[in-house]
């Protein structure tokens, strides 16, 4: 019997012969050596990579904690503002909500940069809200650029244009992530045919999805496959306090192993799956986004992940001592409760 007999597209071509595009993780980091002649804090960036490299092949609380003062990856919130209201949004406390300040701007990011925690971010993701609302996006990805930082964004896809794209990839865009929603997908599919067209670099777009069912990633594979996607990431939906047992939680990520083993079967498009969590890991936390990850909101507090939002409790650009002291604990006997169960605790390393 087929692996794919549940309803996903039959077998066509291998990624060899339809072309697709070099590995995401590959290309970046190809991106990012080209980079290094103009890049400042050139130790602490170093510094950085190694210890990423370190903490993907080892099981140490000690060089975990060490790590977390120097953020590989920085996630900007370049907006609350957004176009949509999306229950799953991990920022939702956040998003369209009144008397918060909105917008980053170019200067708080320049700002940023400078400080002792961002010398050492080789990568940055312009988030929201929808980014694409900042009027200084543009602005803001040419300057990362021109200080050696790669850029990428992620976008509900509804204000994509052809010019857009054309203007992203002007301003040095390394990477463009379109999440999928029920209401996008003739503007993901007309944005897909302006970047073949050749307003913005094809083989460096990806869809992203994530959900808590199944039948949601098959469908999500499904759209994706058909709109040709040279690139698909997996995430997952993550609920503090999720009420799902060990054991339901454990089924799941069958069903997901599966689904995930069939797609890269296929050989359709590039998957990028986020393992799920299993009750089964290890006891020894080893959460990547932790070790090397900050957030940065318009209002200048931080955060220690993508799905913890910034706020006053993780500290201030001025005073980062919080969001370290916690990204510190996920690695104690204790882990922080607001992580728990989260599938990150015992992934590969952002």
């Amino acid at each position: 019997m087929r692996l794919l007999a549940g309803g996903l597209p039959s077998k066509r071509n291998s990624h060899k012969e339809r072309g697709l595009s070099m590995n995401i993780r590959i290309r970046l980091l190809l991106d990012l050596m080209r980079m290094i002649p103009r890049t400042p804090y050139k130790l602490r960036k170093l510094r950085a990579i190694l210890g990423h490299i370190l903490c993907g092949g080892t099981i140490s609380r000690r060089l975990f904690q060490s790590q977390c003062p120097y953020p590989l990856h920085a996630v900007l919130l370049a907006t609350t503002r957004c176009n949509k209201k999306c229950p799953d949004c991990f920022y939702t406390r956040l998003v369209n909500k009144p008397n918060v300040k909105t917008e980053l701007t170019l200067e708080l990011v320049k700002e940023a940069l400078d400080t002792k925690l961002f010398q050492s971010v080789c990568r940055a993701a312009l988030v929201g809200g929808e980014p694409l609302l900042n009027t200084e996006l543009l602005v803001m990805i040419s300057f990362l650029k021109g200080r050696g930082v790669l850029t990428t964004i992620t976008t509900n896809g509804l204000l994509l244009s052809a010019e857009l794209l054309q203007s992203l990839r002007s301003a040095g865009l390394d990477w463009l992530n379109v999440s999928i929603y029920d209401d996008n997908h003739s503007r993901i599919a007309e944005a897909f045919n302006a970047a073949k067209a050749g307003a913005f670099p094809f083989e460096r777009m990806a869809l992203v999805y994530h959900s808590g069912s199944i039948d949601g990633y098959r469908e999500a594979y499904r759209f994706a496959s058909n709109a040709k996607a040279p690139n698909l990431i997996f995430n997952h939906l993550y609920i503090p306090g999720d009420a799902r047992t060990d054991s339901e939680r454990d089924a799941f990520a069958n069903e997901y192993d599966a689904l995930c083993e069939a797609i890269r079967a296929e050989g359709r498009l590039r998957l990028y799956a986020h393992p799920a969590y299993r009750s089964t890991h290890g006891t020894t936390p080893r959460c990547g986004q932790a070790m090397s990850l900050v957030s940065l909101a318009p209002d200048r507090t931080l955060g220690p992940c993508c799905h913890l939002p910034p706020g006053p409790a993780f500290g201030t650009l001025e005073e980062p001592s919080p969001v370290l002291r916690f990204k510190r604990n996920v690695f104690e006997q204790t882990c922080p409760s607001a992580c728990e169960r989260c599938y990150f605790l015992h992934g590969a390393v952002y």
